[in-house]
């Protein structure tokens, strides 16, 4: 058996090779008005006592059962898109807590298709696209 010595191993022959990025002149005075800009807009703000805030999410109410909506179903894939269809809302879920302290996200049955061609779908309040009469 023959023992491994890590510090005989050649590594001069393979060096890392990193690819720099040489701005043009123009560039480089681009990047710098660039920042100037932003830090003069932060500037104003802090004088006039502006504050910035980051836009959060709002909820969408949930649909009432027996609204058509617009819905998106499935996913973005290498092969596949995911589908937009109409469906009436059969059922709804709202959101809440388990007993063991897990938040559980609002949910929304809904069925498309008609006669015996009638299909369901459970989806999320962020895949609806459009609710209300104008879905149709």
């Amino acid at each position: 058996m023959t023992d491994f010595n890590a510090d005989a191993i050649d590594t001069s022959s393979t060096p890392a090779v990193r690819a720099q990025v040489v701005l043009t002149k123009e560039e480089k005075i681009a990047k710098i008005d660039k920042e100037i800009a932003r830090l003069t807009t932060k500037r104003y703000n802090i004088e006039n006592d502006i504050v910035e805030s980051k836009a959060t999410k709002t909820a969408k109410p949930l649909p009432e059962v027996g609204t058509d909506v617009l819905f998106t179903t499935g996913r973005k894939t290498a092969t596949t898109e995911p589908v937009t269809r109409i469906g009436r809302v059969v059922a709804i879920k709202p959101a809440g807590v388990t007993n063991a302290g897990k938040v559980t996200p609002a949910q929304i049955k809904v069925s498309y298709g008609e006669g015996f061609e009638q299909e369901f779908a459970v989806i999320y309040p962020a895949q609806i696209a459009d609710a209300g009469p104008a879905a149709e």
